[in-house]
């Protein structure tokens, strides 16, 4: 990609910064770091200036560091970094080719039967694990998802035909046969699988791996429980179009009228200190249950229907009161975000209605942060203005949600009072990897900068994510690794990183 890069700025004469690029010498690979600007004279081109650097050895040293961060120590599997960023991967590449895939975690801790074992002797468990997996279940790819968890990928082209759930179940009961015998331990202990296994197929509209995750972590708690069997499937593939559609739109339109969501908080950390500065406040609907088999509807597709139902407005104003409720019982250092739609900023009398909102809550004006959210365009014009401006001076902070996935967001930062960038949470997964989404957090950074903004990153999932992002310069980072959403009375406030992140 990068030489690609290269090839075309030379061709369009266009300048180029920090390109690794190889360069073939006579018995040995070098790889250079080449930054230049193209030159002209009385606008003629005359070529390049520019600064060429030999990185071989610094390459060498990185990519042995980025194995050893991607490879968990005890079993040699893929470890969970190693699982986001291919996923993020195959999350990209089905976009573009429509191809499907199915992902899985598998619970060995019915293995244990009881017994106490020896980290040794897990990760012999788990990589035993992992090549029956592979190798009676055509798995694609198997990782360790967390101690006792195995995560298995496997994908599907369109030519191949397309999952549906009689297919996702047969794979299911493969990855159950594969596991089904008994494995001896040394010293002659013998371990009994009895795995619970969560499913979850894949969204067109979903293209972020920590949520497709957290779906898959979500069956695998039904499974664990004992509400789907030995295992249990998400089916977010489903179309939702006819009878259905309108049941689930009806059922979504009372859920809102009576109150049946609820809110939970992810912690938003600052990345310097590694101390809670704030939490987002996430709506869940435990009734988004469809469908003749257990079929959770992902919180995405609630919204949407709200927003087509007409209540966003109702529905917004509840997660606000609710949330600055919340709130005014936390330390008094710490905020809340509260996401709500573009649309509502051009209702005349709509900043009045927030502040009322706060004050009525008691919580001060400066511990509320919202983040504007993109679902439709937010007008250009003295309306909006006059709205974000008066909750701008009145200490109310204002957020640009999902940063390079929206409308004419610089439009928006030129035009309005915001005091903070988040950064979508897709270029965040794969930034480790992907040299455009680099280029784009670089630009964020420096944008911020340029604007005396703060910048948040969602998404944030390994400690490789955390450090790479600190480094960068993002301000506050938010994402599972950091702290998963919670309700307001499991929150934990201080620090959350350990000293050996700050290394």
């Amino acid at each position: 990609m990068p030489a690609r890069h290269l090839l075309h700025c030379l061709e369009r004469q266009l300048a180029f910064r920090e390109l690794d690029i190889a360069l073939a010498v006579p018995g040995r690979k070098v790889w250079c770091q080449l930054t230049g600007r193209p030159v002209y004279e009385n606008g003629v081109f005359q070529g390049y200036r520019g600064v060429g650097v030999d990185i071989t050895q610094e390459r060498a040293a990185r990519l042995a560091q980025g194995q050893r961060a991607r490879y968990d120590r005890e079993t040699g599997l893929p470890n969970r970094l190693a699982i986001v960023e291919h996923l993020q991967h195959l999350l990209q590449e089905r976009a573009a080719t429509a191809g499907e895939l199915v992902v899985c975690i598998v619970s060995l801790e019915g293995a244990l039967a009881g017994e106490v074992l020896a980290d040794i002797e897990v990760g012999g468990v788990l990589r035993e694990g992992a090549i029956r997996l592979m190798r009676e279940s055509g798995a694609l790819y198997v990782g360790r998802y967390t101690e006792l968890c195995l995560a298995v990928v496997t994908t599907r082209r369109p030519l191949s035909g397309c999952f549906d759930r009689v297919s996702v179940e047969a794979f299911i009961q493969r990855l159950h046969t594969a596991l089904g015998e008994r494995m001896m331990l040394e010293g002659g202990r013998q371990v009994m699988w009895q795995p619970r296994i969560g499913a979850v197929l894949s969204a067109v509209e979903n293209q972020r791996a920590d949520l497709f995750l957290e779906a898959a972590e979500m069956a695998l708690r039904d499974a664990s429980s004992g509400k789907g069997g030995r295992c249990s499937v998400v089916d977010q593939v489903v179309v939702y179009s006819g009878e259905r559609q309108t049941r689930l739109m009806d059922d979504v339109r009372r859920a809102v009228e009576q109150h049946e969501f609820q809110l939970v908080y992810q912690p938003i950390i600052h990345a310097q200190t590694g101390v809670v500065v704030g939490c987002e406040a996430l709506s869940r609907w435990r009734g988004a249950v469809h469908g003749p088999v257990h079929s959770p509807v992902p919180i995405q597709k609630v919204i949407a229907l709200i927003e087509e139902n007409g209540q966003s407005e109702v529905f917004d104003y509840w997660v606000l009161e609710t949330a600055c409720r919340a709130a005014a019982s936390w330390p008094a250092e710490v905020w809340v975000a509260v996401n709500m739609a573009a649309m509502h900023f051009s209702v005349p009398g709509v900043a009045e209605r927030i502040l009322g909102i706060v004050k009525s809550a008691g919580l001060e004006a400066s511990r509320l942060q919202i983040e504007v959210t993109e679902t439709y365009a937010l007008d250009v014009g003295p309306q909006v203005a006059h709205v974000l401006t008066a909750l701008d001076k009145a200490g109310v902070k204002l957020a640009m949600d999902d940063f390079g996935a929206g409308y004419s967001f610089m439009n928006y930062l030129r035009l309005y009072p915001f005091s903070k960038i988040k950064l979508d949470a897709s270029l965040v997964q794969d930034v480790l990897y992907n040299p455009k989404s680099k280029g784009i957090l670089r630009a964020a950074v420096e944008l911020s900068m340029d604007l005396g903004l703060s910048l948040t990153a969602e998404g944030v999932s390994s400690p490789e994510h955390y450090r790479f992002l600190r480094d960068a310069g993002c301000t506050d980072l938010q994402g599972f690794y950091l702290g998963r959403p919670v309700a307001a009375e499991q929150l934990v406030w201080g620090h959350v990183m350990g000293q050996e992140h700050f290394g």
